[in-house]
């Protein structure tokens, strides 16, 4: 029996507003498909939604008070003015939900995704967002006091006008974030970073800075009155016009600072103090947006990592012989994954080497940092870039170096670069008006409105060919082969994966397979005149994982590789530069499994565990 049947009986007791039988109906380890499912305005009250899919489901004007949603999947779901009071929504996906106003009351949001999610005008108090993501988000008008945020990732966030008083935010990031008028007065903000910030007419007052990095942000107008600021960084800080009346300014950076028209009656100033050196406590590694990049026999990640006292995550890097056991070593690279505007790791001559472009007051640079056969961090540099990507750029190693193929905003316009071991060398640039962003790391095309692609090259741009209507979907991967380029992508309201050939002068070639199974994630690679294609599917039972599957293609049967661990694995990448390719998934533990694929078959070479 299909998952959708299997969910059409949950479905009809959600609409009865049958609470009771539902909990007792979906089981202990089900987890509901409710795709796009219409329960507005329903009386739900303590119903166990924990792990369901939701995405794009109608809950507006539900109430879901004290419901466990725990790991559900929200993605772009309206919960308009639905009543999460008591609520759990721990580590749940809510990416692009629109939750405006909401009643959150007690909701615990713990390291939920929120990302861009819509919380205009949402209210409640105690809210718990701690380590959640809010990049992004819009929380212009919201009530939240007491919230708790720390550790919450709000880069780019808007919180306009936004009631927050008595928050703890401490060591949250809000960089770059819009705050104008937000009134947070006695909030505690210690750690946080604001680099870049905007909180004109902001209330703080009363308000912990202690340590807090405000470099560049504009506080221009705002209340601090009986504002704790020992040892924040207030460099190129515009306090123009602020009140400072005895706030406490104990060791601070006041390098470059706008004091004009502010008012300092009272405040209490000091030498610059140096902070002690405290050392981070050992967390439990979780791997989250990983890069993974084989050279002959190693294996080597880069991914985000949540800090164990929270703030920004620290972006780590690991290495691993194909065939041998992890030894536990995550050296930290030197900047927080806040700072990165794109990353990548690629194979050296010895090693590997990181790239992080980061942000700095002159521009765009890219910090190159190597990392030895046995992962320990060597020689760092930064090398400057000449424009700001309007999207992740795609990364191409080389026997004596890289290339970097972007767009930027204007045009846009298409550029590649080749760094020469010193510096980056212009290849060639091409405007792009209906460039929209790139599909496939390995071997990357164009995607472009209209139902164009355009393959890139180390030499440049290939001939555009047309790609099929509902390309690239909910995720898509994309491919080259003799005169053209390969397709593979999952649609939304739809199971199964979706293929196609597409070449120029010839009619589109697709094929639609697994029509019957929810497929999580694909990527696809040429080798050699056919086609690598990875992904993940449901498993064939209720309580079967989610399996990992290869294929060759044209003419290969799919065959199932790393069964054995019994792991849930997605997020599927193919990796090339070993003897063979090997295909790297990430497991519901959040561990990294990497296996290397022959002909019918794969095997486990080697494995990175989170450690607990």
């Amino acid at each position: 029996m299909s998952g959708r049947l299997r969910a059409m009986p949950l479905l009809d007791l959600l609409r009865a507003q049958d609470v009771a039988g539902f909990n007792a109906a979906r089981g202990r380890h089900a987890a509901p498909d409710l795709f796009a499912a219409d329960l507005s305005g329903l009386a739900l009250r303590g119903v166990d939604l924990s792990g369901a899919n939701l995405e794009k489901a109608d809950l507006s004007g539900a109430d879901l008070q004290t419901a466990v949603l725990v790991q559900a999947n929200l993605s772009d779901a309206d919960l308009t003015a639905v009543d999460l009071s008591g609520a759990l929504v721990l580590r749940a996906r809510l990416g692009g939900a629109f939750l405006g106003e909401a009643r959150l009351d007690g909701a615990d949001f713990t390291r939920a995704d929120l990302t861009s999610c819509d919380f205009t005008g949402a209210r409640g108090q105690g809210v718990l967002f701690g380590q959640a993501r809010l990049k992004e988000a819009d929380l212009c008008g919201a009530e939240l006091p007491d919230a708790d945020l720390t550790g919450a990732h709000l880069a780019r966030a808007r919180l306009t006008g936004a009631r927050l008083p008595r928050c703890k935010a401490r060591e949250a990031v809000f960089t770059r974030a819009l705050l104008d008028g937000v009134q947070a007065e006695g909030a505690d903000l210690a750690s946080a970073r604001l680099a870049g910030a905007s909180l004109r007419e902001a209330a703080l007052a009363g308000a912990i800075l202690r340590d807090a990095d405000l470099t560049g942000a504009d506080l221009t107008g705002a209340d601090l009155t009986g504002a704790d600021l020992t040892r924040a960084d207030l460099q190129g800080t515009c306090l123009s016009g602020a009140c400072l009346r005895d706030a406490v300014l104990k060791g601070v950076n006041l390098d470059g600072t706008s004091l004009e028209g502010a008012d300092l009656e009272g405040a209490v100033q000091g030498p610059r103090e140096t902070p002690p050196e405290v050392a981070e406590p050992v967390g439990t590694t979780r791997f989250d947006d990983v890069r993974a990049c084989a050279c002959e026999d190693l294996l080597g990640l880069l991914w985000e990592n949540p800090r164990p006292t929270g703030g920004s995550p620290s972006l780590k890097v690991a290495v691993c012989s194909l065939g041998g056991a992890w030894d536990g070593l995550a050296p930290t690279l030197p900047d927080p994954a806040e700072a990165a505007v794109a990353r990548a790791l690629l194979p050296a001559d010895i090693g590997f080497v990181a790239l992080l472009f980061v942000e700095r007051p002159g521009g765009l640079a890219c910090r190159i940092t190597s990392l030895s056969p046995l992962g320990d961090l060597g020689e760092s540099r930064t090398v400057p870039f000449d424009y700001a990507p309007a999207v992740q750029p795609v990364f191409l190693p080389e026997p004596q170096g890289f290339l970097v193929a972007g767009l930027s905003r204007r045009g846009p316009t298409f550029f590649l670069h080749r760094f020469n071991g010193t510096s980056f060398e212009l290849v060639t640039q091409q405007r792009i008006p209906t460039a929209r962003g790139f599909v496939g790391r390995t071997q990357p095309v164009i995607l472009c409105k209209g139902g164009v692609v355009i393959p890139v090259t180390p030499e440049g741009l290939g001939r555009p060919v047309t790609a099929p209507e509902g390309f690239p979907g909910r995720d898509a991967t994309a491919c080259h082969v003799e005169g053209g380029v390969f397709l593979a992508w999952t649609l939304p309201a739809s199971k199964g994966l979706n293929l196609c050939w597409s070449n120029e002068g010839r009619a589109l070639e697709t094929r639609h397979i697994l029509p019957d199974r929810t497929v999580g994630s694909v990527d696809a690679v040429g080798l050699e005149g056919r086609v690598l294609v990875a992904y993940s599917r449901e498993g064939d039972g209720p309580l079967e994982p989610m399996g990992l599957w290869v294929c060759w293609m044209p003419g290969g049967e799919p065959f199932r590789v790393a069964a054995e661990t019994g792991e849930d694995l997605d997020r599927v990448a193919i990796v090339t530069g070993a003897s063979s390719p090997l295909v790297v998934a990430l497991s519901l533990g959040e561990g990294v499994v990497a296996a290397e694929i022959g002909e019918t078959s794969g095997r486990v070479r080697c494995r990175f565990d989170t450690g607990g």
